[in-house]
């Protein structure tokens, strides 16, 4: 019997900036035996298989709402699973409003909210993507909006997130 893990997705959309015009996709399966790994990325959709040392078989095959370019897209296969960092084809301002094309529920597919940036929060937001693709933001655009000095003295280092909220919170006192 083939089951489905569970996939975590979430993007960044830019209509200047190619680098930020990606898509992350997480295959959550922990222990996945790397020499029965097979999966392939095309310009339209993804696909994937592979047995965990518990000998059960996952499969998926998803089309993707948009087309994405194959060759710049990169995977790291990690001890909790498949992370793939995948350049959608056309620089958009526009994030897609879904993961895969037709407008139907895939019960496990799940946005990744640790990675997940809102539209507006885009742009302010630091974002540093590791090798892992694994997203750190530090700062979002409605505390940086306020406290500019602030922003700018955390960004050079000399202010630390959480001296950065207790400043916040000393402000509203």
């Amino acid at each position: 019997m083939t089951l489905q893990p569970e996939i975590l997705w979430a993007q960044r959309s830019s209509a200047t900036d190619d680098g930020k015009n990606i898509v992350f996709l997480t295959v959550n399966l922990p222990a996945i035996d790397q020499t029965t790994l097979v999966w392939n990325l095309t310009s339209s959709s993804v696909s994937f298989q592979a047995k965990t040392d518990d000998g059960n078989t996952y499969a998926f095959e998803l089309d993707f709402f948009d087309n994405v370019n194959p060759e710049r897209s990169s995977t790291t296969l990690a001890t909790r699973g498949l992370n793939i960092i995948i350049h959608k084809k056309e620089k958009k301002a526009e994030y897609w409003p879904r993961l895969v094309k037709d407008n139907v529920e895939v019960p496990f597919l799940r946005t990744d909210s640790s990675k997940w940036v809102n539209k507006n929060e885009q742009d302010a937001a630091l974002i540093n993507v590791d090798h892992l693709g694994k997203v750190s933001t530090d700062f979002f655009l409605p505390v940086l909006a306020r406290f500019d000095l602030v922003a700018q003295a955390a960004r050079l280092g000399s202010v630390r997130p959480a001296e950065f909220i207790l400043l916040e919170f000393a402000d509203r006192q």
